[in-house]
């Protein structure tokens, strides 16, 4: 392209020159910074026109500031794990942009479940674990003539929940490959059922074996935050699981041939006593409205063969402890919900 470019830098500079070579022009820009000590700097196209034989090209420059990890805090087990020497220990005292480092982070937060938060201090950056070691969760229901309730205990990488119709314990490794993230084991105990699981996690794909009262059996599914779908196979005979939430609307199913669903409480379906209801399939859409402290909830749901059923109420409280008042539709009485976090 012939002719005179009028060039304009905007941005973290102010650069405005004519010149009949403005990739030159540009380039040079970008190695002055480098060479400044940003060199992670990035220049875009804002505007371009010609007038007559002079051609106008305005760019955007941002520096973009690098970080480089001094330190790595850690409170739990990792710290003296394979995981950290492997993984932790080679992030300190690298030079990273900020979109690397997020990334870097992400990765450390989601497949490590490290929660990692990040301080930032001018050029530095302190990577804080604030998970707290010993992470609880536990439920109490009441209801004119009973109670009921479980705990849950997570250590890390340890699960444990109970109560007196279930038992599921497990543990799981982090394992620190990019397409491998985690081995799990995990034993449960309900109703005539044992059942003992071994299973992969590859990128959020779960792929695993399973034991069933002597009789084996293959199992794989997909998680998220928002989604969970898994498909187990034992002897011809299948378990189909799916749950997904979005904004104020979350929806839960399983089709299952193999062994039994134990469904009710805080868990699904809210109104009645934790895992009191046996059943083969079902089928739960949740309306729950955060509001402020005000938590209006409203579900209907399917179990087997029933017609119709739903639940209504309120809850009250935070993510740390929260109270809830329920109706449901098969007894028509009142429940009430505990529910502590730590």
């Amino acid at each position: 392209m012939e002719g005179i470019f009028i060039l304009k830098i905007v941005g973290d500079t102010a650069v405005e020159k004519i010149t009949k070579t403005p990739y030159l022009e540009i380039q040079s820009i970008l190695n002055l910074f480098s060479n400044k000590g940003y060199p992670f700097s990035s220049i875009f196209l804002l505007e371009a026109y010609r007038i007559s034989d002079t051609f106008y090209l305005i760019y955007k420059l941002e520096k973009n500031n690098f970080y480089i990890v001094k330190k790595i805090l850690v409170e739990n087990y990792y710290s003296k794990s394979f995981v950290y020497k492997k993984f932790l220990k080679p992030f300190e005292n690298k030079m990273y942009s900020e979109s690397l480092l997020n990334s870097k982070l992400y990765r450390l937060d989601k497949f490590y479940n490290l929660k990692s938060s990040k301080i930032l201090f001018e050029s530095y950056l302190k990577v804080e674990n604030k998970k707290i070691p010993i992470d609880g969760f536990g439920s109490l229901t009441l209801s004119d003539s009973s109670i009921n309730g479980n705990i849950n205990f997570l250590f890390d990488f340890i699960n444990l929940i109970y109560n007196k119709n279930f038992l599921d314990g497990g543990i799981e490794i982090a394992l620190p490959l990019n397409f491998l993230n985690k081995m799990g084991f995990k034993y449960s105990k309900f109703l005539q059922y044992n059942n003992f699981e071994g299973y992969f996690n590859l990128n959020n794909y779960i792929i695993g074996i399973r034991n069933l009262n002597e009789k084996t059996g293959i199992f794989a599914g997909y998680e998220l935050e928002n989604l969970k779908i898994r498909i187990d196979a034992l002897n011809f005979f299948y378990k189909f699981y799916v749950k997904f939430a979005y904004n104020i609307l979350t929806f839960e199913t399983s089709i299952n041939q193999i062994d039994k669903n134990l469904i009710g409480g805080y868990g699904n379906i809210l109104g009645y006593l934790d895992n009191s209801i046996v059943c083969n399939n079902y089928a739960i859409i949740t309306l729950n409205y955060n509001w402020l402290i005000f938590y209006p909830i409203f579900q209907i749901y399917w179990i087997d063969k029933s017609q119709t059923l739903y639940s209504y109420g309120i809850g009250f409280g935070n993510q740390n402890a929260k109270i809830f008042f329920i109706i449901n539709g098969r007894e028509r009485k009142p429940y009430l919900h505990f529910i502590i976090r730590s």
